[in-house]
Parts: structure tokens; C-alpha cells; sequence
């Protein structure tokens, strides 16, 4: 499990299936800090192979992500009010 936390660390970029138009930047911490565009969001952690983010914010739910290879992350982003979107991460150097 260390292994598969210390290859989730990183920044990456975000797209969106479902809204073309939507784009953003990801960092997560070795402290467990899940960080989007400049603002800490919630906290994220490894669970059954794949890395799951939770959101701070009410409303918001989570994020279940696993490696499709060593710098890709794909999976869905749950909203607390049944949306789901189909996200993909890629890695990037700071």
C-alpha cells in the first residue's frame, strides 16, 4: 500500500468525459492533502488499489481513481446528489 501511495503523489491534470470544457489542476500531498487549483479540498487516501478522494465541502462526495498506467488516473467523481463524472488524471511536473 506504501508503494501504490508514494506513486499517487504528484500533480496532475484533470479532464472531464461528460463536460469537455471543464479542466483543472490536482496535487496530491504525502499529507494526505488533496489540493485542486490552489485550494485544499479534501483529503485523499488509498483504498482496495485505488485512490479515493473525499471532499471537504458538504454536497460534494468523493473521487475513486485507479492507475491505468504509471502517470494516468481514471475512474468517477461522486456527487452526494447522484451526478457522476468520468474523470482522467495525467501526470505532470510541477
Amino acid at each position: 500500500m506504501d508503494e501504490l501511495k508514494n506513486k499517487a503523489v504528484g500533480h496532475y491534470d484533470m479532464t472531464c468525459a461528460e463536460v469537455a470544457s471543464l479542466y483543472s489542476y490536482w496535487e496530491l500531498k504525502e499529507d494526505g492533502k488533496a489540493i485542486q487549483d490552489s485550494r485544499e479540498m479534501g483529503v485523499w487516501y488509498i483504498l482496495d488499489d485505488c485512490v479515493v478522494i473525499a471532499y471537504h465541502k458538504k454536497g460534494y462526495g468523493y473521487a475513486v481513481l485507479s492507475f491505468e498506467d504509471d502517470n494516468t488516473l481514471e475512474g468517477e467523481n461522486l456527487w452526494r446528489n447522484g451526478k457522476m463524472f468520468s474523470w482522467t488524471w495525467k501526470r505532470v511536473n510541477p
